[in-house]
């Protein structure tokens, strides 16, 4: 693949040490290390004193994973990295579980918010998640 490039982790766009990690979380030795965006929406979380938990397991017998879960509103919400460049959430695959995931969510009659890094770093995440939880 010459001339291709990817991310330190691979085409995900989370940033990683490099190692090789286990691909059940739950299972591997190397913790996950948050994306940029996921850090920034953290921060817009706290300073809005919106309580949250973060890589939160949802739906019972699945591993899908919520970077962000809001338990007093059922909302779950992801950040969604790598969509640029083929990463793992614009790959068809990548699509399908995403699909599959929110829809989980929502069956179950929560819901589910879905952003970019970039709609983070815009203010127009925090934004809707205001409005979507009423404050």
């Amino acid at each position: 693949m010459t001339g291709s490039r990817k991310t330190a982790g691979g085409s995900t766009g989370r940033r990683t040490s490099g190692a090789t990690r286990s691909k059940d979380p739950k299972e591997s030795s190397i913790p996950r290390i948050p994306s940029v965006g996921e850090e920034y929406l953290a921060q817009h979380l706290t300073i809005y004193k919106i309580p949250f938990q973060r890589e939160v397991c949802l739906i019972e017998g699945r591993k899908f994973r919520w970077d962000f879960w809001i338990p007093a509103k059922d909302l779950g919400i992801e950040i969604q990295g790598g969509i640029w460049h083929k990463g793992a959430h614009s790959s068809g695959s990548g699509l399908l579980r995403d699909y599959r995931k929110a829809n989980a969510l929502t069956v179950r009659g929560g819901r589910c918010l879905y952003f970019t890094t970039q709609q983070v770093e815009s203010g127009e995440a925090i934004d809707t998640v205001r409005a979507a939880l009423g404050v």
